[in-house]
Formats: structure tokens, sequence, C-alpha cells
């Protein structure tokens, strides 16, 4: 009888350390309150888009900069932070360091493309913060699998993409955003870069 209380007190104190732990936030990730790196600061909330997640990538040691992911809609956009060389990068999206790393990730896209899938690049667009000075230069892309000359329903896949570039207190800031075709237009995801845009460089 002794041993069997014995294992139901071990029992007890097991989920008694558990549930702290549980309900512990990662400080990758963190859940509460707005989350900073290098002078740019990540809140829940911008826009109308909630953060579903914030990563040191450095620290952890997953990879190079930060990265901050926000849904708003249907839409999901990638927020990243990062540069490749210690130089200072400009903050100019006219000028060629920005524009030679743009190129770059449009033609990752375009090179990337798994087989049977259509990519189509729209038109390039900036966006300006509150003083009207360009931050982001945009590519859109609308991918599906198939050919999208056939009508949208039988097209099997369809998804609309935007992928920017800027730098901000020298690094360069990108992001990525996947749009749900059906459900959310794609004006509407150009208001959340807007916002974002407005917040980084307020």
């Amino acid at each position: 009888m002794m041993l069997f209380y014995l294992r139901i007190l071990a029992i007890v104190l097991a989920v008694a350390i558990a549930i702290p732990a549980m309900a512990a936030p990662d400080p990758a990730q963190p859940d509460n309150g707005a989350v900073s790196y290098h002078g740019v600061s990540f809140p829940k909330l911008i826009g109308g888009g909630q953060r579903l997640s914030a990563q040191d990538k450095e620290a952890t040691g997953s990879g190079v900069g930060f990265e901050a992911t926000y849904r708003h809609g249907s839409a999901v956009t990638t927020v990243q932070i990062y540069k490749w060389t210690p130089a200072t990068i400009p903050d100019d999206v006219r000028g060629p360091v920005v524009r030679r790393e743009f190129n770059s990730l449009k033609h990752s896209i375009l090179s990337t493309r798994s087989a049977g899938q259509d990519v189509r690049p729209g038109r390039e667009f900036t966006v300006a913060d509150d003083r009207d000075v360009p931050r982001l230069v945009c590519a859109p892309y609308v991918m599906a699998q198939g050919h999208m000359s056939v009508p949208n329903d039988q097209v099997m896949f369809r998804r609309d993409y935007i992928v920017c570039l800027g730098a901000v207190n020298g690094e360069f800031i990108k992001t990525r955003s996947r749009i749900d075709h059906l459900n959310y237009s794609v004006a509407e995801a150009r208001r959340f870069l807007d916002s974002l845009t407005r917040h980084v460089w307020k």
C-alpha cells in the first residue's frame, strides 16, 4: 500500500513540474509585447496583422539575422532582417546594393519553381513611408500548378506572392507575403505592407 501512495505522489510531482514548463513562453518566439532586433521593433499587431512568431536566428544558431511572421486575413507575411557582409547596407531601394540583392531574390523565385508550375511576375512597385520616401521595392507573382491560360476552376492550385526588399539600420529587410488567391486580395496585402513600412520607418 505504501508503494502505491509513493507512486501517486511521484505522478503528482511530475505533473506539477511539467505544467509551468509547458506554460512558459519560448524566448525565441515571444507571446507578449514587442520584440526588437537591431533597433527595429515587431509588436504583436501591425495594420491588422497578428504576429505568429519571432526568432533571432543567429542567437538560436538556425540561420542568419532575424525573422518575424504575421498573419493578416488569409495571407501570411514573413519579415527578415539580415546581411551577408560586414559592410553597411545603404538605405536606398534604387541604389546598386539593394537592387543587386533584389534581382537575386527574383531570380531565385523563377529558378526554383517545381515541375508543372506556372509563374507569372507582375509589375514592380515601391512602398513609401509617411514622408513619401520609398523604403521597399516589391515584385508580385502569381504561381499555379498547371497553366494559367486555362479557366480558374481548372487550375489545380493558385496563389499570389509579393516579395519586397529594402534596407534599415544598415541591414537588408525582406518581406515575403503568401496570399490565398480565393479569399484575400493582393490590394489588402499591400495595405499591410504599407502599415509595416510606416511602422519600421516611423
